[in-house]
């Protein structure tokens, strides 16, 4: 069952008052969910339409940081686990981990030649899953997202099991 604490749907427009565009509106649709409950201490599942940027992704996007702290320290100790995961071949063959989000140095109380320094320094932790415009008017459109949020399960549970020590 899947929980949303206030809303799945993400707002249509946009936030102006500090952005040089002001255009009220946004040209994408976003829905957030999680089956835990939507909130910024789980991970969440995202789906993001917008013409020529379409995208299914997983995990967390810009947490606070006592999540990053807690994620980072999870993939400190148990980075074998964490590789596993994201370099097996189910995964690959859908996402990729993000890393357009990162520390220019390493994270405090790491050291630059850690054997794990360019997941460290990732300040959000998302698996992201291109898809074209045209697989949404296509059947198979299910079955797709399907294998997918099976193929993230096992990054899921890595995340949540990070927030939950």
């Amino acid at each position: 069952m899947i929980h949303c604490q206030k809303k799945c749907l993400l707002r249509i427009y946009r936030d102006i008052r500090f952005s040089p565009n002001k255009e009220p509106y946004k040209k994408n649709y976003g829905i957030a969910f999680d089956v835990k409950g939507y909130g910024p201490t789980t991970p969440s599942y995202y789906l993001h339409l917008e013409p020529g940027n379409c995208f299914f992704g997983a995990g967390f996007w810009m947490p606070e940081s006592r999540v990053v702290k807690g994620i980072r320290e999870e993939i400190d100790y148990s980075g074998e686990e964490f590789l596993e995961i994201i370099n097996d071949k189910a995964y690959k063959s859908i996402f990729a981990l993000s890393k357009e989000d990162t520390l220019k140095k390493a994270p405090k109380g790491y050291e630059i030649d850690h054997p794990m320094i360019d997941y460290l320094k990732l300040k959000s932790f998302i698996s992201v899953y291109p898809l074209k415009e045209e697989d949404f008017y296509r059947e198979d459109i299910v079955n797709k997202l399907k294998n997918a949020f099976i193929t993230i399960q096992p990054f899921i549970l890595f995340l949540r099991k990070a927030l939950s020590q």
